[in-house]
């Protein structure tokens, strides 16, 4: 009877201890339902997420596009960096043979200046009524007695016209025996058409006439002085007459080589039996052409200058 009961005791401990423990699990799963976090309910509807979506992909196609724009401009930049470098170069070395040409022009001024000096002492010899004066004056011949003055009216000798101006006045002075004096453009055309081919008085009053009529010429000119130089040689030439002319221009434009109007002029022009010519040419090159014209113009006048006993001058 012990036996029982106490077998008995033990059974009814265990199945209580069993059900405590599952009335726990119970307890406690019915207060993590209790507590536990509702799920959050949805902030977007299906439509507006699709409105989102499309909202991004914009964005993000107008992303796409500002960087395609950034790299076309970082290359356009580049190509640009490259001009410019490639133009400042090409500066740099302009800067270098203009810097040369200043001082190959400053070396050409200054023997401009030592020939006008010389130029104003033979005139004071003159004025002073020295009897020994040289028929020469810094390699330019002052012996002449008339003048043709041949000048380049184009639109490049307009834009030094003050000093064309002054340069006829200079030369006007430095010759002491003028009788008559005429001007004609680099076409032939003569500054005072109405009078014909006659010569103009040098007298005082007459050179202020001839002075003013420059300053407000209207004829333009070709910038080729060659049809200038023939008229002036068949027109005036006389070989009872000692005749400078003096050609003022910056360009020799035309097709014609040089060689022909060289030709031309010495088969009229030709040497006495001393040795001289009666008609000497001479020329100033002014700076206003481009660089390759004023070239030409100068060896076609050094040329002609030489074998006609005068002188080029390149200012």
């Amino acid at each position: 009877m012990k036996k029982t009961r106490s077998a008995e005791g033990i059974n009814l401990s265990f199945l209580d201890v069993i059900s405590c423990g599952f009335g726990a699990v119970l307890l406690m799963l019915v207060l993590v339902r209790t507590f536990s976090p509702e799920p959050e309910a949805m902030k977007y509807e299906p439509s507006e997420l699709e409105e989102k979506i499309s909202e991004l992909m914009e964005r993000n196609q107008e992303v796409a596009k500002k960087l395609i724009a950034l790299e076309r401009l970082r290359e356009h930049q580049d190509s640009t960096s490259e001009k410019i470098d490639s133009r400042l170069s090409k500066l740099k070395e302009r800067e270098e043979d203009l810097s040369l040409l200043t001082d190959k022009s400053e070396k050409e001024r200054k023997e401009l200046q030592e020939k006008k000096r010389a130029i104003k002492q033979e005139i004071e010899t003159i004025q002073a009524g020295e009897k020994s004066i040289s028929k020469t004056v810094a390699g330019i011949k002052i012996d002449s007695e008339y003048i043709i003055f041949i000048i380049d009216t184009s639109g490049s000798m307009r834009s030094d016209w003050l000093n064309v101006l002054n340069k006829v006045e200079q030369i006007l002075i430095n010759f002491p025996s003028l009788k008559g004096i005429q001007i004609m453009d680099a076409d032939g055309d003569l500054l005072f058409p109405y009078q014909g081919l006659v010569w103009n008085n040098a007298d005082r009053k007459s050179r202020e006439m001839i002075m003013s009529a420059l300053e407000t010429w209207p004829e333009q000119s070709l910038s080729n002085p060659e049809k200038g130089i023939k008229k002036a040689i068949t027109s005036f030439y006389s070989p009872n007459k000692k005749i400078a002319i003096w050609v003022f221009a910056d360009d020799y434009q035309g097709n014609k080589p040089v060689e022909s109007l060289v030709k031309f002029v010495d088969n009229i022009n030709a040497r006495e039996k001393n040795g001289e010519r009666l008609v000497t040419i001479n020329a100033i090159g002014f700076r206003t052409g481009f660089e390759s014209s004023r070239m030409r113009f100068a060896l076609a006048m050094r040329e002609l200058c030489e074998r006609n006993g005068g002188a080029f001058i390149g200012l």
